[in-house]
């Protein structure tokens, strides 16, 4: 396979940046400087560092319950007023393995249908590092969204980005990914504060450093799916441990494994497409994959990926290939930024 070292500032998109900034009322320098950072590695293939605040805190405040007013949030407190798009369905696999080296890997394809993906590198003052990819449609860009990459108008909905990310692992080796079910919608009702199950990504990777920690932050919150199907969370850590975070009849479960697709594991319900067995059958009894291996397990059960990406937790790096051409890997390395 041919691989790809990634390094920022390819192609850089400045002046396109710079007027979209000023087109949507000026950014401060924070903002601005996240804006520098948009590159194009490839068609469809993008990266940005994000430096400027997304407001967790914020969200946290407005116990969001549904996908509306999670996208009017982002809209008023992070896009300078430019509106994002719908959630996109998603149709997914994650696993948790071992490498040669002993490194603990985190495979993940991001399936369904084509679109553009953007690796996001986040480095908050008051949470962990972390990288991650992101569906760019939900930031209504791209292929899938009403906007044109290259369109001055649509710069500020790369503001949004953070809060897109479907995938990532953090600088203490936390690893989550989010797989959509088609089992009926999440909404519980208690006197906890409300989470909505799409971003649990982003505030896990902010805010755990390891899988137990993850559980016990779930448990504090009432989820929220905001959609007519639902959503549960695959979360591993450098220790080694995997489990799935699922919620039914209104409560979360923990599953401990170290794979799955999109069905609920908690209830038995059958792996119909195989592809939880497939990946069962790849890794059980295996006492180490090389990162080649892994992303191998994943071209086994994709669907027409989007993205396959395989996740170092030891390393704070990602080997990703896009839209199923597993014949060009491309490497990113998370960082400190500063």
């Amino acid at each position: 396979m041919k691989r790809h070292i990634i390094t920022a500032g390819a192609l850089i998109l400045t002046a396109s940046l710079l007027a979209g900034c000023a087109s949507a009322g000026g950014t401060d320098k924070n903002e601005k400087k996240t804006l520098d950072s948009f590159s194009c590695d490839a068609e469809g293939i993008y990266v940005i560092d994000y430096y400027a605040d997304y407001k967790m805190d914020e969200y946290l405040a407005a116990n969001i319950k549904t996908v509306e007013d999670f996208d009017a949030w982002m809209t008023t407190n992070l896009t300078h007023g430019v509106p994002t798009g719908d959630i996109p369905e998603m149709g997914c696999s994650s696993f948790a393995s071992v490498s040669d080296g002993g490194d603990h890997l985190f495979g993940r394809n991001y399936d369904m249908y084509e679109c553009d993906a953007l690796v996001v590198r986040t480095d908050p003052e008051d949470g962990y590092a972390s990288i991650g990819i992101a569906d760019m449609s939900h930031m209504n860009l791209g292929n899938g969204g009403n906007y044109d990459i290259t369109d001055e108008s649509s710069r500020p909905l790369l503001l949004a980005a953070p809060w897109c990310i479907c995938d990532g692992i953090n600088e203490k080796g936390l690893g989550v990914s989010l797989l959509q079910l088609s089992n009926e919608h999440v909404a519980e009702d208690t006197s906890n504060g409300d989470l909505l199950l799409y971003v649990a990504v982003r505030v896990l990777l902010d805010k755990c450093a390891n899988t137990g920690e993850a559980i016990d932050l779930l448990g504090n919150y009432d989820m929220y799916s905001g959609k007519p199907y639902s959503f549960h969370v695959f979360i591993t850590d450098s220790s080694g441990r995997s489990v799935i975070a699922e919620w039914d009849e209104g409560g979360l479960v923990i599953v401990e494994d170290d794979a799955v697709t999109n069905f609920l594991l908690c209830s038995g319900k059958s792996d119909n497409d195989m592809r939880y067995t497939k990946i069962h059958k790849k890794i059980d009894g295996v006492s180490a994959l090389t990162s080649e291996d892994a992303m191998g397990v994943l071209k086994f059960v994709n669907q027409g990926a989007c993205w396959s990406a395989v996740y170092d937790l030891e390393k704070f790096s990602v080997d990703v290939c896009f839209n199923a051409d597993y014949t060009k890997v491309y490497s990113y390395q998370g960082s400190s930024l500063t």
